[in-house]
């Protein structure tokens, strides 16, 4: 008999096992897309060669070429809010003046001074950063 290696993956995840991606929208130059809700599948543990591959798990998602390298945090195994939902409860949080609380930023430090400039970053990539570092 043949003893196959199977490499621990971070999270407590198994290959091939389905997963949610939770994290911001994103598109990459080579067209590969993360968009919040997408149902993927793991493909293996993170392979960057950096002191955080135990925090990231190699993800395939719908329509992608490449598995994309996904922080723990930005994963789920059950299906995450319905989109209309997190942002009815991002609402609701602004209006109660909890926004900036909630996302871990004080007012008027780097917080947008207007409503439309909360609109324009909740979602899409304008900026030349992704979402990890």
């Amino acid at each position: 008999t043949r003893d196959v290696f199977h490499p621990v993956i971070p999270g407590g995840y198994q290959l091939g096992e389905k997963m949610f991606y939770t994290g911001q929208d994103w598109s990459y130059t080579n067209g590969d897309r993360l968009t919040f809700g997408a149902r993927g599948e793991i493909a293996g543990r993170s392979c960057q060669g950096d002191d955080r591959d135990e925090e990231r798990v190699a993800v395939l998602l719908p329509g992608n070429r490449a598995a994309a390298q996904l922080r723990l945090t930005e994963m789920s195994r059950a299906p995450p809010p319905r989109l209309a939902e997190r942002l009815g409860q991002r609402l609701e949080a602004a209006l109660e003046g909890r926004f900036w609380e909630d996302e871990g930023l004080a007012a008027g430090a780097g917080a947008p001074s207007s409503i439309g400039s909360v609109g324009a970053g909740a979602g899409g990539s304008s900026g030349s950063s992704g979402p990890r570092p």
